[in-house]
């Protein structure tokens, strides 16, 4: 079985929201070096916005395949 660590959050459209969660995915992600890191965001309507966006985002059933 693989092991990762998977940051999972609801998601925003707003970028400056998006920074404060990418800062403290970073911040998880420096805690487990060696380990595969993945995002994920629950929400399909903001998931949906962004791959308009050209900025996709997995869900948590694509993070854990």
């Amino acid at each position: 079985m693989k092991q990762a660590l998977l940051a999972v959050s609801f998601g925003t459209t707003i970028p400056k929201a998006r920074l404060d969660i990418e800062g403290v995915e970073r911040a998880l992600a420096a805690s487990a070096p060696g380990m595969t890191f993945l995002n994920a965001y629950t929400s399909s309507m903001i998931r949906r916005t962004l791959a308009k966006r050209g900025e996709p985002v997995l869900s948590v059933e694509e993070a854990l395949e």
